[in-house]
């Protein structure tokens, strides 16, 4: 028994990191968003987690926050500012990442609210598609690359 165990434990140790389980990236978002506490305006994936951007409730004062992609966990912030927030009524960034991961076959790399839309990167095999998203609506305005709807 205590082999088994033992085999099972390094198998699981020696599965490649696509394989292992990741929080998807709508439910990272939701989790900070809960309770409406704080609004998301921008994420970007890096090699030590996502960094996202939140604030509070109508400021441009905000956390850039590390969090781990595994356990959901902010492993660091610090404040910074940014220059938009979604209007009053828009839908939540984890709705517009989740609709766009719902049209592509990619995964999302980044995504920043400005000039009164949502621009969402999704990669896949290394090549970036932009989809430019409707506040309101999280429905695609426009997209620029090869998973374009």
């Amino acid at each position: 028994m205590r082999r088994l165990i033992a085999a099972l434990v390094l198998a699981s140790l020696a599965l490649p990191a696509a394989a292992q389980s990741l929080i998807p990236f709508p439910r990272l978002l939701a989790g900070i968003e809960a309770g409406g506490r704080q609004v998301v305006v921008g994420a970007q994936y890096t090699a030590n987690g996502w960094q996202i951007y939140a604030c509070p409730q109508a400021s441009l004062v905000c956390q850039l926050l590390l969090v781990d992609q595994r356990s959901g966990s902010v492993l660091g912030s610090r404040n910074t500012a940014v220059g938009f927030l979604p209007p009053a009524g828009a839908k939540p960034a984890s709705a517009v990442a989740a609709n766009v991961q719902a049209l592509s076959s990619g995964a999302v790399s980044s995504m920043f609210f400005n000039n009164n839309r949502w621009n969402v990167t999704v990669v896949q095999g290394g090549v970036n598609t932009v989809f430019a998203v409707d506040p309101y609506s999280a429905g695609v305005t426009g997209c620029t690359g090869p998973l374009c709807p």
